[in-house]
């Protein structure tokens, strides 16, 4: 039966930290193999619901020795999420190898909320599960470490993740008002027209994951109106206006910071920590900085994260890519052709027209998007592989010849065919070893 109890070495010890009250998320569990009484708690972090010990007992069998556990690898950490309809719970979880009791035992953190949640947990589940397999990557460097400090430690790490979560649970735009966008208003009284068209490519280029800073909250969220309108609904249920005091927020797709007098190096190491690359809008200055094309943010945020386990495991950093990088970010000093044009051409249109006109021109990326991903397809199935020859050849064929313009194209690209921008412009782990001598001949 569902709720058969099984053994388990104790209860599940009173967590040190419990989860932010007011969080959507009813608990956190980490669970351990035990090779004489199968599965069993370790630590459970009491959320906003009451979970009964039977059923945390019940998602560790669940997680370590039923469906989920026999989908992992052996050598890396899985995870997934399912949907446990007779305990009412949403089930997230990592699975890993990790020390229990002197040996290498399977293990899982999971993160466990109502059923009642799944509309809005289907937007952060990718969030979710970075968090959760950063965590587990966390847990096991501190292995050294004593079980009680292990948890500890473990505690120590929860609250910032927490936090996140809950924000971005709670993060939604209301439904868009055209009229209040910069779109509609009259041409001479609108932003510069070379700057918004600055914002919306790189907007656009770092999928939809844009920060617009200023000190004034009715023109920032004005701004972050606007350039929802090249957003989908999911992205929009990620998004939110400027609040006061509040700063950057990993994982918003759309934000807003009240500031008077901000720094852009102070984001360098709260914007990494994000999925996506990140467009900064600074409203005040009227400039806008972009971190990294895809293929190097990943790195990048990659080789960071590393850093981080090297920190808790106290061994002395190699050096990276990532510690050889001061400056995240580069000023953009030019717009993509095409946003510029759409931008100028729809301001000569009745302010009523000019939604469906943009709508329009989304439309027409989105199809040049579908047809470079059709394109690479049918290359790479006919010769194996892309030419420099052949990648020319695509960007002629579709009339992308701006590289601004490209890097739109390929960005809406890669949120239908991941892996298609490496493809296209190359890996830069190719290129980590010659910029890592070139730093330390300096």
């Amino acid at each position: 039966m569902l709720n058969t109890p099984i053994q388990a070495t104790n209860s599940p010890q009173v967590a040190k930290l419990k989860l932010k009250p007011a969080s959507w998320l009813s608990g956190l569990q980490l669970s351990a193999w035990d090779n004489i009484y199968g599965p069993i708690v370790k630590q459970f972090w009491e959320g906003s619901e009451d979970v009964s010990i039977s059923n945390q007992k019940w998602v560790a069998r669940y997680t370590l020795s039923g469906e989920i556990s026999s989908q992992t690898s052996a050598e890396q950490p899985f995870t997934c999420f399912h949907l446990l309809s007779d305990l009412d719970l949403i089930v997230s979880t990592v699975i890993f190898k990790s020390q229990h009791q002197g040996k290498v035992s399977e293990s899982s953190l999971t993160a466990l909320a109502k059923s009642q949640c799944l509309p809005r947990y289907l937007c952060l589940h990718e969030v979710m599960a970075d968090r959760l397999l950063c965590l587990a990557k966390k847990y096991i460097a501190i292995q050294n470490l004593s079980t009680e400090t292990q948890i500890e430690a473990l505690d120590a790490l929860l609250p910032p993740v927490i936090n996140n979560l809950d924000v971005l649970f709670h993060s939604v735009l209301p439904a868009l008002r055209f009229s209040n966008t910069y779109f509609f208003s009259k041409y001479h009284t609108s932003l510069d027209a070379d700057f918004l068209a600055k914002a919306v490519t790189s907007h656009l280029q770092t999928f939809g994951s844009t920060v617009v800073v200023g000190k004034s909250e009715s023109t920032v969220n004005k701004l972050i109106d606007s350039l929802s309108i090249f957003d989908d609904q999911c992205s929009r249920k990620r998004s939110s206006y400027a609040l006061e005091g509040r700063g950057y927020v990993p994982d918003l797709f759309l934000q807003g910071i009240l500031s008077t007098n901000y720094n852009i190096a102070n984001l360098r190491d709260v914007v990494i920590q994000s999925l996506r690359p990140t467009t900064v809008v600074d409203l005040d200055r009227s400039l806008v900085w972009q971190t990294p094309p895809v293929h190097v943010y990943a790195l990048l945020r990659r080789e960071c994260f590393n850093t981080e386990i090297e920190e808790l495991m106290g061994v002395t950093s190699r050096g990276n890519l990532w510690t050889a990088q001061k400056d995240l970010f580069d000023t953009v000093k030019e717009p993509s052709p095409f946003v510029y044009n759409v931008i100028v051409e729809g301001y000569k249109l009745p302010p009523e027209t000019r939604q469906s006109y943009i709508r329009y021109q989304q439309l027409l990326l989105c199809r040049r998007a579908v047809a470079l991903i059709k394109y690479v397809e049918g290359i790479i199935k006919a010769h194996g592989s892309l030419s420099t020859n052949a990648i020319s050849k695509v960007r002629a064929d579709l009339e992308v010849h701006s590289n601004l313009d490209w890097y739109v194209v390929l960005a809406i690209a890669e949120k239908h065919a991941p892996g298609i921008f490496l493809e296209l412009v190359g890996d830069p782990l190719s290129k980590e070893e010659k910029f890592l001598e070139l730093y330390e001949m300096w």
